[in-house]
């Protein structure tokens, strides 16, 4: 295997290269920083800084071992089919196999996807064993990790081979040499992309950060007096604004669409969707224009409330 396979003369690998090579000079970066830092990541509770890290770790350094992963699954379908691999390139974020045999239109498929397969038992297998630790940096990093390679085995690599025509989703979707197989194939993708689109909604993903371990068990009591409360709306609100200045969003979108429809009339309601919708822009979106103005026309009965409106 060479390390950045033939470098070929056409404007594609050039770019893949350019783009590995930008991309290890983050690695680079990124690992530094938790070296810097790793005493201070060890420590409870979750913060905003360590979440961003971490972040940017499950990128930088979680992929290039999944690629790893996913070329030696490529590898070795083509073994099982009796091929052999005459070439392969490594280049941290991307890689190939290049097989010689003889192929059946179906084998061709099971090779292809096979690399997929290894991207997505990858993310799983990292998942399953941070999760296993007892320290939210760690359990965080395996959730991101996971999340990064359901979006890049399910969505950027396959819509990256229909723009360049270039890649497994070639094979894995040529209906006139496999209806059958392509066919499940795109049912089975489409029904975990719902699924994957519905968990990311519902803020599986998400871990909240605080300040301080006070902080921390603030939150817990409130999430346990909440749904201890359910008609309570003043903590109903309450724990939506939890979850969205603690960093869980999409949660906070959850328990906030739950509230409007069972409280359409709601002003405090509008004025947190329009916090939600405004949180970390530049520029304040229209959607979050028209929520507070909404929550304004409702009436709202807090001085503040009406000066953040």
């Amino acid at each position: 295997m060479t390390f950045f396979g033939q470098i070929a003369s056409d404007p594609l690998s050039i770019l893949f290269i350019m783009i590995s090579l930008l991309n290890v000079y983050y690695a680079l970066r990124v690992g530094g920083n938790i070296r810097q830092r790793w005493s201070e990541l060890q420590r409870e509770p979750l913060r905003q800084w360590q979440k961003r890290l971490i972040d940017q770790a499950a990128f930088f350094l979680g992929i290039p071992l999944g690629v790893i992963v996913h070329e030696l699954a490529h590898a070795v379908a083509i073994w099982l089919f009796g091929g052999q691999i005459i070439d392969a390139g490594y280049g941290f974020y991307w890689g190939y196999v290049v097989p010689v045999g003889f192929f059946t239109p179906d084998q061709d498929w099971i090779i292809s996807l096979a690399g997929t397969i290894g991207s997505l038992i990858y993310g799983v297998v990292v998942w399953l064993l941070f999760k296993r630790i007892r320290h939210s940096s760690y359990q965080y990093f395996g959730w991101r990790v996971l999340r990064v390679h359901l979006i890049y085995s399910l969505v950027f690599y396959p819509v990256f081979t229909l723009v360049t025509f270039v890649g497994d989703w070639r094979v894995i979707y040529n209906f006139s040499a496999t209806p059958l197989l392509s066919g499940i194939t795109l049912a089975v993708h489409l029904g975990t992309l719902v699924l994957f689109y519905w968990a990311d909604r519902q803020g599986v993903f998400e871990m909240p950060a605080f300040e301080s371990l006070v902080a921390q068990e603030e939150f817990k009591a409130l999430e346990t007096k909440a749904a201890a409360n359910p008609h309570d709306l003043t903590l109903q609100l309450q724990l939506v604004e939890a979850y969205r200045t603690h960093g869980e969003k999409n949660k906070a979108s959850k328990q906030l669409w739950a509230f409007l429809k069972a409280n359409p009339k709601s002003a405090e309601g509008y004025l947190q969707s329009a916090a939600l919708k405004a949180q970390n822009k530049r520029q304040v979106p229209k959607g979050a224009r028209d929520d507070a103005a909404r929550a304004l026309s409702l009436g709202l009965s807090r001085p503040a409330a009406n000066a953040y409106a």
